[in-house]
């Protein structure tokens, strides 16, 4: 009688080695499955560089077509925690947990290139960290399409156009500011107050 609990405590000590026995095995058949996949034909565009030889030739090309504007991205010292802003709709909100972003030490602000974009050039707090038409053309005409949204590389509808004056800056990213004309970016933007009440009714999304 006085075996028994000896007897208990080896059988617990045997299931319990069992258990983790099969546990193990479970991680080790698993392992060839996961890596058969892996070597099936099956390749994440995310973790192969076939792509750049490609990038970098037509990178290369595209250096034919310098800019002649030098427009560089107005980017504000600090994004705040919360910030609203009009928009057709009513308002917009951006809200970031944590402190205030400040914009000196931060990459997405910076310019990594030539253009004198940065992330913020296309993603920005009013538009939902997005860009709209209606900020596209706000744009254009505060800064005479110097913008750095508006290069001839992926901004003109070909980057041989010719940008020299306003109306021809207009004919090359037409498909950025449809609908605008000298004469109208003229009257209709007279001062930043009137843009900011254009850009506060003019919609919010790409479109």
């Amino acid at each position: 009688m006085r075996k028994a609990p000896c007897f208990n405590h080896l059988r617990s000590s045997l299931l319990g080695f069992s258990v983790s026995s099969l546990a193990l095995l479970s991680v080790l058949c698993a392992a060839p499955r996961l890596a058969s996949a892996q070597n099936g034909g099956i390749v994440d565009p995310g973790q192969t560089r076939n792509w750049a030889p490609g990038a970098i030739a037509h990178a290369q090309q595209m250096r034919r077509f310098p800019d002649p504007d030098r427009g560089s991205q107005p980017t504000p010292p600090i994004i705040p925690k919360l910030e609203v802003d009009p928009d057709q709709s009513g308002s917009v909100g951006s809200f970031q947990p944590g402190v205030a972003t400040i914009t000196a030490n931060n990459a997405f602000f910076q310019n990594l290139g030539t253009n004198g974009r940065t992330c913020f050039t296309c993603h920005q707090p009013e538009n939902s960290w997005s860009v709209s038409a209606a900020s596209v053309r706000l744009r254009f005409a505060l800064s005479g399409g110097q913008d750095p949204i508006f290069r001839l590389v992926d901004g003109a509808t070909c980057p041989s156009d010719t940008v020299a004056t306003l109306s021809a800056k207009l004919q090359a990213y037409k498909l950025k500011v449809a609908g605008s004309n000298p004469a109208g970016v003229a009257n209709k933007f007279k001062d930043l107050g009137a843009a900011s009440g254009a850009l506060a009714t003019g919609g919010n999304g790409t479109g």
